[in-house]
């Protein structure tokens, strides 16, 4: 797979002929925040019922978006998207903002090969610039 990162053109999925009369269907594939649950190291209630039941777990946040022909991912905040979707699987990438919990999946994809992804999101020059400020290290600075 790659991204590619198209205009404002009239591409959308709702102008095309494949989606009439087609019904839509919304499945969630991720619910948690960029922490998910459970989290590494944590004792709390969610996290312990997490690790006992992987029914409780929760992925970063992602859902797919069943339209007629159209497969849109919207937000990509799973970390193995190519293993999740072969290539071809996809037809389009919609984007939220560009937290890491919602455009992490996007890394590992932009070197794929074969037909690009489009992907879809608001404006923002500055993109993933979230990994900069908030690295993740929790560092404890008391002496």
């Amino acid at each position: 797979m790659k991204l590619s990162y198209p205009g404002t053109g009239g591409d959308s999925p709702a102008s095309t002929s494949a989606t009439k009369g087609a019904s839509m269907k919304l499945t969630f594939l991720g619910t948690g925040g960029v922490t998910a649950a459970p989290l590494s190291g944590c004792a709390c209630r969610a996290c312990q019922r997490a690790q006992l039941n992987s029914g409780y777990a929760r992925a970063p946040c992602s859902a797919l978006i069943e339209f007629g022909r159209e497969r849109i991912l919207l937000d990509a905040g799973l970390p193995l998207l190519a293993s999740r979707f072969p290539p071809g699987t996809l037809t389009r990438i919609l984007l939220t903002h560009y937290h890491m919990d919602h455009v992490q999946g996007l890394f590992a994809l932009r070197w794929g090969v074969g037909a690009p992804i489009p992907v879809w999101g608001p404006p923002d020059p500055r993109g993933c610039d979230d990994l900069y400020k908030h690295p993740g290290c929790r560092c404890n600075t008391r002496n």
